[in-house]
């Protein structure tokens, strides 16, 4: 959403952006962000050059297809909530089957990425809670270990914040046997906080063939080194 783009909400000093993908939030004001935002993140800055599509690809393959894959298969705790961003509100959309260990059709979850105090005054669920038990519910259907593969990224950082990006892409879980029992697609909002990618919001879903609509996968690309 650019500037004027879109419907919002005032609440108080801030503004919270109301469209699903608020991904270039601005409000005009280098002090006052989205509520859905760390501090900075939804603030108005001077334009950036777009980053450079190898590069951003590395990165984020490096981020996703071996770190965050890595911190699941190890279910570590600590390691998965250094991904997310820190000291906001990191939303789980699963628009197909449930793809957080639970059987049936998947809802949203919103979990809290800061202390145990602001989680309960947002009412979210803290991370370090959600995140123990996704990994409890996946070790009870034998969960062994993800691989993740990313297909299409694209730069979001051409207006305000730190660099941002979006990235698509396809996942497997395995069992110990080595059988493969789960598949999906995910795709990611990224922000770059402290020098790190880290994860805003997730939409996951089961086909790529037949993803929703408002994902708007025709904006995403590869660079042409990443073959395929």
């Amino acid at each position: 959403m650019r500037p004027g783009d879109g419907k919002r909400q005032q609440t108080g000093r801030y503004e919270r952006c109301l469209s699903l993908a608020h991904d270039l939030c601005v409000t005009g004001s280098a002090k006052h962000g989205c509520l859905r935002c760390p501090p900075g993140i939804g603030a108005v800055h001077t334009q950036r050059q777009p980053m450079n599509i190898e590069t951003l690809w590395a990165d984020i393959q490096h981020r996703l297809c071996v770190d965050y894959a890595q911190a699941f298969s190890q279910r570590d705790v600590a390691a998965l909530r250094d991904i997310y961003c820190p000291n906001s509100v990191v939303t789980l959309h699963q628009l197909g089957r449930s793809k957080s260990g639970r059987a049936g059709k998947g809802k949203t979850i919103a979990i809290d990425t800061g202390n145990l105090l602001t989680a309960l005054l947002r009412w979210r669920i803290p991370a370090t809670l959600a995140v123990k038990a996704m990994f409890r519910r996946l070790e009870q259907q034998g969960y062994d270990h993800s691989e993740i593969n990313l297909l299409a990224i694209a730069d979001l950082s051409a207006v305000g914040g730190p660099p941002r990006a979006r990235a698509n892409c396809s996942f497997e879980r395995f069992r110990g046997d080595g059988e493969s029992y789960e598949k999906g697609f995910a795709l990611y909002n990224l922000a770059k906080i402290d020098g790190a990618w880290r994860i805003t919001e997730i939409w996951t879903y089961d086909d790529l063939n037949a993803a929703p609509p408002g994902l708007h996968l025709d904006k995403l690309t590869r660079p042409r080194t990443a073959g395929g």
